[in-house]
């Protein structure tokens, strides 16, 4: 038997790239497949990069933690986006959901209750967010991307892993190449910084005082999706944002990037070295939680920004010398799925 899936996922790449993943992996074993989003433009900037054509609700972000005008104008439009998703998923003829949590998951969740569509959750990170919880106390079952997920009763969520990409990693001087327009030498090591989809000063901050640090190695240093104007130190490299991860992570010889669940997910996965910063004033702490539960289970290093660059030297020094061997890429898409057969009305 074969569904019509919505896949709602709106925000961030951490919400969006799963969605993404699990929808190509669906459409590939014959299911019809309608992603949903919200309407900012980074989001359809990451929907687009992947070749997919989202429907748009009109909400663009969550009325809480804002004020004034700016919450009075999302207050409006989550109102109108549950009666939009209402009507997608009425003139879609949807009979499962799955919601990758964040703000839209929200109005998607009442409509689909409302319409007796089977929902499930799908929550990234180890700190499961408001709509999680909230789904979870409605009795809508939670597949989690790791064994960890704070704020949830155990009993409640299932553990079915993160859908990723498929990402298959090509010769490492040729993916260096495409990225620098040179070949590195063979002393050489390349360091790609990954700021998030939105980007990230205070990892610039990081790289600006262990400059001297690392010019003294052999390391080349790339940052990805910033301007030559904003490069940490003059000897640093930049490349515009990309969104096809296959040539970036095979020219790697290390990650530095934030503690986004689906790219530690990924290269967990690919089994590329990697020092993970978290963001410290993500929502709920999640990024730190994320990176200490990563550690946790793989031996990456952490590092927090503030620390001395002594502490940042042994955190590179260890995330090069760590060894991780790859997983199966499709495993997580696989456990969803099971999940998402089991629902019922």
């Amino acid at each position: 038997m074969t569904y019509r899936i919505l896949l709602a996922a709106g925000g961030t790449g951490g919400h969006i790239i799963p969605s993404i993943a699990f929808g190509l992996w669906l459409q590939k074993r014959g299911e019809s497949v309608i992603w949903l989003s919200g309407s900012r433009p980074l989001e359809d900037e990451i929907y687009k990069a992947h070749g997919v054509v989202p429907q748009r609700l009109s909400l663009e972000g969550s009325p809480l933690g804002v004020s004034g005008l700016r919450s009075l104008t999302r207050w409006k439009h989550l109102f109108s986006s549950f009666f939009e998703a209402r009507a997608i998923l009425k003139k879609e003829r949807i009979d499962r959901c799955v919601l990758f949590g964040g703000y839209l998951s929200m109005p998607v969740l009442l409509a689909a209750r409302c319409l007796h569509v089977p929902v499930l959750m799908h929550e990234q990170n180890t700190v499961a967010g408001k709509v999680t919880r909230f789904a979870a106390r409605c009795g809508i079952p939670v597949a989690c991307a790791w064994e960890d997920c704070k704020g949830l009763d155990t009993a409640k969520k299932i553990v079915t892993g993160m859908p990723l990409r498929e990402i298959r990693l090509i010769d490492k001087k040729d993916a260096q190449k495409r990225l620098l327009g040179t070949f590195l030498r063979d002393d050489e090591k390349l360091i790609i910084i990954l700021g998030g989809s939105l980007g990230s000063g205070g990892l610039r901050k990081v790289l600006q005082d262990a400059q001297n640090m690392i010019k003294s190695t052999s390391c080349k240093v790339l940052c990805m999706g910033i301007k030559a104007e904003d490069r940490p130190f003059p000897e640093a490299l930049v490349h515009e944002a990309c969104w096809d991860m296959t040539t970036v992570f095979s020219a790697a010889d290390m990650i530095v990037c934030r503690a986004g669940a689906s790219t530690l997910a990924e290269l967990r996965a690919l089994g590329i070295p990697v020092l993970v910063v978290p963001w410290l004033k993500a929502v709920g702490q999640h990024q730190l939680s994320n990176a200490q539960y990563f550690s946790k289970l793989t031996g990456a290093p952490v590092f927090l920004e503030g620390s001395s660059q002594e502490q940042f030297r042994a955190a590179l020094r260890s995330a090069a010398e760590r060894r991780v061997s790859c997983e199966d890429l499709s495993a997580g898409a696989v456990k969803l799925y099971e999940a998402l057969r089991s629902l019922t009305v």
